[in-house]
This record gives C-alpha cells, sequence and structure tokens, in this order.
C-alpha cells in the first residue's frame, strides 16, 4: 500500500537522479578537443550547425531537469504542486547547474563559465514561463 502512495514519486525521483547523474557523466566525459580534430573535415555551415547545437543543449539539458524535478514534486501524495514547489524545484535546478560549472573547474578540457550558467538559466525559466502560465499563479 505504501509503495502505491509513494511509488510514483520514488519514480520520478529515481529517473531524476538518473538524468542528473547522467549530466553529471556528460560534463564528466565529454571532451571538446575531439571535435576539433573532425572539424577539419566538415563544412563550415555543418559546423557551425554543430556548434550552435551544442550551445543549444545548455537549454534543453537544464530544462529537462527542472521538468523532472517538478514532476517529482507534483506526485507527491502528501499536498498539490504549489508555486512554492515550483520556486524550489527552479533554484534546484539553477544550483545543479553552478555545481555541474563548478565540476567542470577539475575535468581536462572543461571550463568553468557563467555563459553556460546563464544557457541554462535560460533553458530553466523557459519551462517556468510555462508551467506558470499552465497553472496561472
Amino acid at each position: 500500500m505504501i509503495f502505491w502512495r509513494y511509488g510514483k514519486q520514488l519514480s520520478w525521483m529515481l529517473i531524476t537522479i538518473g538524468y542528473m547523474v547522467f549530466i553529471w557523466l556528460q560534463s564528466e566525459y565529454f571532451n571538446p578537443q575531439l571535435i576539433e580534430v573532425y572539424a577539419y573535415n566538415l563544412d563550415f555551415p555543418i559546423l557551425l550547425m554543430l556548434g550552435s547545437v551544442f550551445e543549444l543543449l545548455h537549454l534543453i539539458e537544464f530544462g529537462i531537469l527542472f521538468i523532472f524535478l517538478i514532476q517529482t514534486f507534483k506526485t507527491n501524495p502528501n499536498g498539490e504542486f504549489t508555486k512554492e514547489k515550483m520556486i524550489v524545484c527552479f533554484i534546484l535546478s539553477l544550483l545543479y547547474s553552478l555545481i555541474d560549472e563548478i565540476h567542470q573547474l577539475y575535468v581536462p578540457y572543461r571550463s568553468f563559465s557563467f555563459i553556460d550558467i546563464f544557457k541554462n538559466f535560460i533553458g530553466i525559466f523557459i519551462v517556468y514561463y510555462i508551467v506558470k502560465k499552465r497553472y496561472k499563479w
């Protein structure tokens, strides 16, 4: 009976934690210098498109994390999803973005970037705006 009550929230919590681990590992093992090796063989428009995709991934990556955190909080059987809970999800997403950037300070070929944090913030804010419209707070 307890699993039935808390099963959805536990599932979303595990999905969210799994996604956070994915972000961490992607930050750990992605080597931008490998792309540089292939860049010499690519046409400029393709290279430009690839660079744009990598930059857009910041928006998408942390927007998805925010959605997963929202789902975790929404499935809590002990109350409804409130504006305060959404703000907590927003802050947690932003903090994880900051932690990820700090983590990159210690990873070879990676670096800390305030611009990346700003792109992460934009992705989180876009989802925040959409959810806020949906709930009409």
